[in-house]
């Protein structure tokens, strides 16, 4: 203040000019904010869907009661984000298979056609802590092509999610509703939830290590139960301490990045690890690398082992099973073995062709099927008439634009023993397309129309 007395005015102004000029520029708030809008188009091309009425859904083929046309699946959304802080982000699905998809519960219009939201949430980012309010799916595991224990190919999930971050420890969680179950025995309906959390460590030089839990329950009447949302207790002993029969699932996934190499993991599924008595171990395993050398440049291959037990993601009760809209949680249904091979070439900046393989063995038992009590110990794997899947594919990637791009598959299924019936097989030639495209914007989208 004594400095300040002794400038005459003239300095003093000139002062307080240099120092108007050091101020960092602040900006509008319209000026912090971006939106944009993206859409898409899915076409399914199939050689038999057009005579006998089928679909490819999670690479099975499924009946949908609807000859001589192709189905299609159209996407639509909007997004607005401040400072990458907060943001709302939604998309609208459009599909004219939807109801061979038992995740659209929307009404059908012309008994067919049904369009959702398939997310729509608000997302909020304060550094260490991070939170998310709304509809949105949730993938929990290492590989590319999705996880045996949270899955995104499962149906999206209305629910609160949160994150906190202390490297190299990252703690985070959910709770969720899940579609109601009817018990024919009982004549009563059942709330069924979902809940879990998951801690991650990054030591660093490349390696990931994550352990979760979650818990699916439910009954007549009940409600969502505080003590399955609290993040650093354990489920499995707050259940059996409470002496409640819920489902409860462990994961172990481990995950190695070696530069210029590749990506190895591995992911271990738990349903339930039996200590004592004669009850055989329930769990799911992936086993998988993406090898994309340096030495080999634009090449890139994944390689993937999945093994699901003929007893994982059942359980006693059929409200407790690992389903999500009759849809299983995890990316692949229970009792099965499936290998993967895929070999990729990028030839340019905006264009990827591929080759795919997969091979399936699908025993006869699903997670929907009520659990035997007690499980028999001499169970085949897979059980029962094994269903055999051999699918070849070539893929294309084409990227026009900026957030456009073109997705076309062409491949052969082959099917023995289909639907479990031995000696019925099927074979089908098929195609896909998806086209999609998005749109940013910000002051002047903002400002034009706010």
């Amino acid at each position: 203040m004594a400095d300040e007395m002794t400038l005459d005015p003239q300095s003093r102004e000139l002062a307080a000019r240099i120092m108007k000029l050091l101020e960092p520029p602040q900006r509008k708030p319209s000026e912090r904010l971006s939106a944009g809008l993206n859409g898409g188009i899915g076409l399914r091309g199939l050689s038999r869907e057009r005579r006998e009425g089928y679909f490819l859904r999670r690479d099975r083929f499924v009946s949908r009661n609807f000859k001589n046309e192709l189905g299609s699946i159209y996407r639509a959304g909007w997004w607005i984000s401040g400072d990458d802080r907060w943001g709302i982000d939604t998309r609208l699905l459009f599909d004219s298979d939807g109801t061979g998809y038992p995740w659209y519960y929307g009404t059908a219009h012309n008994h067919r056609i049904i369009g959702q939201f398939d997310h729509a949430y608000f997302a909020l980012d304060l550094g260490r802590f991070d939170l998310l309010l709304g509809r949105q799916r949730l993938n929990w595991g290492p590989s590319l092509r999705g996880s045996l224990l949270l899955d995104a190919g499962s149906p999206p999930y209305d629910l609160i999610k949160y994150g906190f971050e202390l490297k190299p420890f990252r703690l985070s969680g959910f709770a969720s509703r899940l579609d109601n179950y009817f018990d024919t025995l009982t004549g009563e309906w059942n709330n069924r939830y979902l809940s879990g959390h998951r801690l991650l460590l990054r030591p660093g030089k490349g390696w990931e290590i994550a352990a979760s839990e979650i818990v699916l329950y439910g009954g007549p009447n009940r409600l969502p139960e505080f003590y399955y949302n609290i993040p650093v207790l354990l489920n499995y002993w707050e259940g059996q301490n409470r002496k409640v029969d819920d489902n409860i699932m462990w994961g172990l996934d481990i995950s190695w990045i070696k530069d210029k190499v590749g990506h190895f993991y591995l992911q271990f599924v738990a349903d339930d690890i039996i200590y004592k008595g004669n009850s055989p171990q329930k769990f799911a395993m992936q086993l998988g690398t993406y090898l994309s050398p340096v030495r080999y440049d634009g090449w890139s291959a994944l390689l993937e082992v999945n093994f699901v037990d003929t007893y994982a993601y059942g359980q006693r009760k059929r409200r407790n099973a690992y389903l999500n809209w009759g849809t299983p949680i995890g990316r692949l249904d229970s009792d099965q073995l499936e290998l993967f091979a895929g070999i990729y070439k990028k030839i340019n900046s905006d264009l990827r062709l591929g080759f795919e393989y997969t091979r399936r063995e699908k025993g006869e038992y699903d997670a929907k099927d009520i659990h035997p009590s007690p499980v028999p110990l001499d169970t085949k794997f897979p059980s029962g008439i094994v269903e055999k899947i051999d699918d070849i594919r070539l893929l294309c990637e084409w990227q026009i634009i900026d957030e456009s791009e073109i997705k076309i598959a062409l491949g052969h299924q082959n099917v023995g023993n289909y639907l479990h019936e031995n000696g019925y097989s099927l074979d089908q030639f098929y195609s896909m397309v998806e086209i999609s495209f998005g749109i940013e914007a910000g002051l002047p989208f903002w400002t034009r129309f706010h």
